[in-house]
């Protein structure tokens, strides 16, 4: 049975990026070319996850990563000194960036900010007057009188009569 191989994951990322996955690094000595995308590929990256990471960094930064993977490349540009100025080349077909990445917010994994949020006035305030009310509900229900039926209200006698009387027996 042949083993089946994985397909590498394209990031979602558009169109905007072909000119720089395409773009020519060198020709080769057999004149043959060598693009961004077979460079990363034959270094065993995505080459689609290295240009959005690339594009996240700033010009200056990208360059420099880019001008690194570019001297590691197998069969790559040999001139260490031309790395440097063919990836000032390719990282301007970068597409800009169009939005801000924040930082991550920091993960908290004590108690300090419940701490903080227990001692605040406010808080304090809103939960003793939450007490007060529930003590409060809790007393009124307690002391007030149970309803009695409309019968005992009245202060009149049961209208059924006793031992048969409705019936006009007597003894």
């Amino acid at each position: 049975m042949a083993e089946l191989t994985r397909a590498a994951r394209m990031p979602d990322i558009g169109p905007e990026y072909n000119a720089f996955l395409y773009a020519t690094i060198d020709t080769g000595s057999s004149g043959t070319l060598l693009s961004v995308l077979s460079a990363m590929a034959r270094m065993n990256l995505d080459p689609w996850q290295e240009a959005a990471d690339l594009t996240a960094l700033s010009a200056k930064a990208a360059a420099r990563r880019l001008a690194t993977l570019i001297s590691a490349v197998p069969g790559g540009p040999s001139d260490a000194a031309n790395h440097d100025v063919i990836a000032a080349r390719l990282v301007k077909l970068l597409p800009k960036q169009t939005r801000v990445i924040l930082p991550p917010l920091p993960q908290r994994t004590d108690f300090t900010d419940i701490r903080a949020l227990a001692q605040s006035p406010m808080v304090r305030n809103i939960l003793f007057a939450a007490i007060a009310l529930v003590l409060a509900v809790m007393w009124f229900s307690a002391h007030q009188t149970p309803a009695q039926p409309p019968d005992a209200a009245q202060g009149s006698v049961s209208a059924r009569p006793a031992n048969g009387a409705a019936n006009g027996s007597h003894n």
